[in-house]
């Protein structure tokens, strides 16, 4: 799709978001790819009427979860409704920001949602296993590395790339984000408790940059 057809398609089917979403990366410790700098660009480009942003520059040497926290501060401060966050070391097609978008146009029932992604490094048997986690019969949290193409609910997941809505901050107390490497999961833990669910759309799977770049994709499709 060409770059003034893209812009288009998301300006007419976006408008019910116009004004309601704060974009915010990179969340980590290191700076984004330049590649990874240029499709971020890119996609605010392409959104300039639906997107404000929410940033932290000066945060790439800060730990993660201090990052989440304090951009999170920022965003329940701004007047968006909507917080868009991808960490630094992940990679992705402006129309898979798209897709996400327009599902919570289309559910706007929808609070929490996110993409796939898969670990950046390997395990001790070489998997990258994914970052989506359910609990099973027996009560034990197991990752879940098969999905369908389309929207579904998730115990928990990485915060990698999701749009959260204010109502899900202003429902759990603050802090929000651990100071560990599971920030991620303690955040979902607590606003499933506060009847918050979390969705996912397994045809928006986001690259995760390690040693390599890993795909989000389920493992029926390698």
């Amino acid at each position: 799709m060409e770059d003034e057809q893209r812009f288009d398609l998301w300006r007419d089917t976006l408008g019910p978001l116009k004004g309601k979403v704060a974009m915010s990366m990179p969340l980590g410790k290191l700076g984004p790819s330049p590649t990874t700098f240029v499709v971020w660009s890119q996609t605010i480009k392409y959104l300039e009427t639906t997107i404000g942003h929410v940033g932290l520059p000066s945060a790439w040497h800060m730990p993660v979860a201090m990052c989440r926290e304090l951009v999170a501060e920022m965003f329940v401060q701004s007047p968006y409704e909507y917080l868009f966050c991808v960490d630094s070391d992940m990679a992705w097609d402006p129309d898979l920001i798209y897709q996400l978008l327009l599902d919570l146009v289309e559910h706007p029932e929808i609070k929490f949602l996110s993409g796939t992604a898969r670990m950046s490094m390997p395990d001790e048997h070489g998997n990258h296993g994914s970052v989506l986690v359910r609990k099973n019969e027996q009560g034990e949290f197991e990752r879940v590395n098969t999905w369908p193409a389309e929207l579904f609910t998730i115990d928990r997941i990485g915060l990698f790339g999701c749009i959260i809505h204010r109502s899900v901050y202003e429902s759990i107390s603050s802090p929000w984000f651990g100071h560990g490497l599971d920030e991620c999961y303690p955040f979902c833990d607590a606003a499933r408790e506060a009847g918050i669910d979390i969705w996912v759309d397994g045809r928006c799977p986001f690259g995760h940059i390690g040693f390599n770049l890993v795909d989000g994709l389920p493992e029926e499709k390698k």
